[in-house]
């Protein structure tokens, strides 16, 4: 099974997870989170999980939330599942999506955003920065780069 699961979106999970205790976090921790990208990996680390277990009771398996939702086509469950409706993951992927960004900066502390992105790519790397330095336009001030372009903004020539 571990084989067929993205080692970068796991270590992603793991550092959301370290937020639970974002006062323990140390300064410089940044996470890029993309709607679709995430929820298509979700989804199919949940199925290949959720289909190599049986729980059962006496010798009688026991229906769990999983298979009921699956089976009954719930939308819980359904909706933009692209494993399920057995669609194409890239075509899910690579479309306009929602994204957020965070770091914990040493002087200003938790810095947030929110955005729509077009700047998608179906890549399997989950370990993009939230916020990065750069150096700033003028003396005094502090410039970050995204890890995706929003929408409506252009690329910064070169």
């Amino acid at each position: 099974m571990c084989e067929k699961l993205n080692p970068s979106f796991i270590e992603f999970l793991a550092r959301c997870y370290r937020l639970r205790y974002v006062d323990a976090i140390e300064p410089g921790f940044t996470l890029h989170v993309q709607n679709r990208e995430v929820l298509a990996e979700l989804d199919f680390t949940v199925a290949e999980i959720e289909r190599r277990f049986t729980i059962g009771w006496a010798g009688k398996p026991i229906q769990r939330s999983y298979d009921a939702y699956r089976e009954n086509h719930d939308p819980l469950l359904w909706t933009n599942n692209w494993v399920l409706e057995d669609r194409d993951k890239k075509a899910f992927v690579e479309q306009r999506d929602s994204a957020y960004a965070m770091r914990i900066d040493e002087d200003m502390g938790i810095l947030e955003c929110f955005y729509d992105t077009d700047d998608v790519r179906a890549d399997g790397e989950f370990l993009k920065p939230g916020f990065v330095p750069v150096d700033a336009p003028q003396p005094g001030q502090r410039s970050f780069k995204l890890a995706k372009l929003p929408v409506g903004q252009e690329p910064a020539s070169a």
